[in-house]
C-alpha cells in the first residue's frame, strides 16, 4: 500500500509539473513601465522609455527569461504625481507586479505605498534624498552623501 502511494504522488507530481512547464512555455513575463511620455518632464523620462524599450528587445532576441518573452506595458504618467499613482494602481489590478518608472521624487512617492502594500516591485533609476527605504524599491540611483 505504500509503495503504491508513493507510486501515485510521483506520477502525480510529473503530470503536475508538465502541466507547470507547458502553461509557462505559453505566458509571456509583463512588466510595467511608468514614465511621462507626455507634460514637462517628457523629455527628460523619454530617454530612459527609449534605452528600457531597446533592453527589453535584446533580451526577447537572446530567448527572454527563463525562454519567456518580456512585454513592455506601458502607462503615461503626464508628469503628474496623482497620473503616476493611478499607473501603478492599473498595474497592479492587471497583476503586473514589477515597474520601472517614477522620475521624480513626487511620482516616486505616490506609487510607494501601492507598491509595498500589493507586495510589488519599483526600479526606481535616479538620485533620491535618501531618508527614505523599502524592500520594494529598488533605488538605483544615489543620494546625496554618495555624490
Amino acid at each position: 500500500m505504500r509503495f503504491f502511494s508513493i507510486v501515485l504522488f510521483v506520477i502525480l507530481f510529473i503530470l503536475l509539473s508538465l502541466y507547470i512547464f507547458i502553461k509557462q512555455k505559453e505566458d509571456t513575463i509583463k512588466i510595467g513601465v511608468l514614465y511621462s511620455k507626455t507634460g514637462t518632464m517628457k523629455s527628460e523620462e523619454s530617454v530612459i522609455y527609449d534605452m528600457l524599450n531597446f533592453a527589453v528587445e535584446e533580451l526577447n532576441q537572446n530567448g527572454g527569461v527563463l525562454n519567456k518573452k518580456v512585454e513592455i506595458v506601458e502607462y503615461d504618467g503626464a508628469s503628474e504625481p496623482m497620473e503616476f499613482e493611478k499607473g501603478a494602481k492599473v498595474f497592479i489590478d492587471n497583476g503586473i507586479k514589477v515597474i520601472f518608472g517614477c522620475w521624480t521624487s513626487a511620482s516616486r512617492k505616490a506609487v510607494k505605498e501601492i507598491i509595498e502594500d500589493n507586495d510589488a516591485l519599483l526600479f526606481y533609476p535616479v538620485q533620491y534624498e535618501g531618508v527614505e527605504s523599502s524592500k520594494d524599491i529598488v533605488y538605483l540611483g544615489s543620494t546625496p552623501n554618495q555624490q
